[in-house]
């Protein structure tokens, strides 16, 4: 599986959450509008060890819902001047 390499510079600016690469492969996806169920079928878990992974996610970078996760997304790749992945971008995903 592994991170995809579309979205180097967002791995990038994310380590400073110190986010396990299971927990950034998910957060990926996540932000790309999959769903629990469709993120647990691609990477072989179930639906509720994405929710916990989603948990944790949310816990480490200090926001409650998808929405924040991306706007906070969004404000680190902005600080850090690189581009956000867009979700029609090519990302490597299958």
């Amino acid at each position: 599986m592994g991170i995809m390499t579309m979205d180097k510079n967002m791995l990038i600016s994310i380590k400073q959450f110190k986010l396990t690469e299971r927990e950034t492969e998910i957060m990926q996806y996540w932000i790309k509008d999959y769903s629990c169920y469709e993120i647990g079928r691609k990477l072989g878990i179930s639906p509720n060890t994405v929710k916990s992974h989603l948990s944790r996610i949310n816990m480490k970078i200090q926001v409650n819902s998808k929405a924040s996760l991306i706007l906070k997304m969004m404000e680190v790749s902005s600080a850090l001047d690189m581009p956000f992945p867009r979700k029609d971008a090519d990302t490597g995903l299958s």
